[in-house]
């Protein structure tokens, strides 16, 4: 099991940062989760195996921004911590 980097942790924890009840829901699943990631080489992708036990929230569209992040790469563009 990966673990999330600091980046990806603070990005997280900007985009669930509300009271509102939807958002206590996917911290729970967050706190619960196993990650995976996959490198393509132009970005990545994060999985997230919530166990089937954790609370959901109805199925639906929902937007969740609001979020603007900047990181240095190093001359090898190095995505690691």
């Amino acid at each position: 099991m990966a673990a999330l980097t600091d980046f990806e942790a603070a990005v997280l924890q900007h985009l669930l940062d509300s009271d509102e009840p939807n958002l206590r829901v996917l911290r729970s699943q967050l706190a619960q989760a196993s990650i995976s990631r996959a490198v393509t080489g132009v970005g990545f992708y994060i999985d997230f195996d919530v166990p089937e036990n954790c609370p959901t929230i109805s199925p639906g569209a929902y937007h969740i921004g609001d979020v603007e992040a900047a990181r240095a790469l190093s001359a090898a563009g190095d995505m690691s911590e």
